[in-house]
């Protein structure tokens, strides 16, 4: 079990460039029904799949602006957002400021 939590955290942390991770993978991944799985992954991780992705999304957006390499343009392409609106929306719900404000 200790493997496949690792292994599923790890595809997760690989594929941050896509909008949102394939749950069929997951679940494939995990050996386990979707139902048992989004139970599992919240209890373990205190989030739902998505929450947790969108997490890591972020928080390497921050990252990537604090580098000040990329334009916050840049960095939302980056991350699978073709909307950058979207993306500056879910930046702020996450750390109560724009990506802009974190750029300077």
């Amino acid at each position: 079990k200790i493997s496949r939590r690792i292994s599923g955290k790890k595809y997760l942390e690989q594929d941050i460039n896509l909008p949102h991770p394939t749950f069929s993978s997951l679940t494939k991944l995990a050996l386990m029904s979707s139902t048992t799985l989004k139970t599992k992954f919240k209890k373990m991780y205190g989030a739902s799949v998505f929450q947790y992705f969108q997490r890591m999304r972020m928080e390497k957006a921050r990252i990537l602006l604090l580098t000040r390499k990329f334009s916050v343009k840049q960095i939302g392409y980056q991350l699978g957002y073709s909307n950058l609106n979207n993306f500056t929306i879910a930046f702020k719900k996450e750390f109560s400021l724009l990506p802009s404000d974190l750029s300077r």
